[in-house]
């Protein structure tokens, strides 16, 4: 019981990993794409970023 719990809680430290480098991925190719065609960038990445930080701080 007590290894399934852990095991639980480490999957899920994982699964918020990977969530906050999927954002920092979308947020680097939005930057990118704004800097090469000279565009404001979009409203999606600040999303993302603040419900990265959301998830950090949960």
């Amino acid at each position: 019981m007590i290894f399934y719990i852990e095991h639980h809680a480490q999957t899920f430290a994982l699964e918020k990993n990977f969530f906050i480098i999927v954002c920092a991925i979308f947020q680097l190719q939005e930057t990118m794409l704004a800097s090469i065609y000279g565009i404001q960038e979009p409203r999606r990445s600040q999303y993302l970023g603040f419900l990265g930080a959301r998830i950090l701080e949960g």
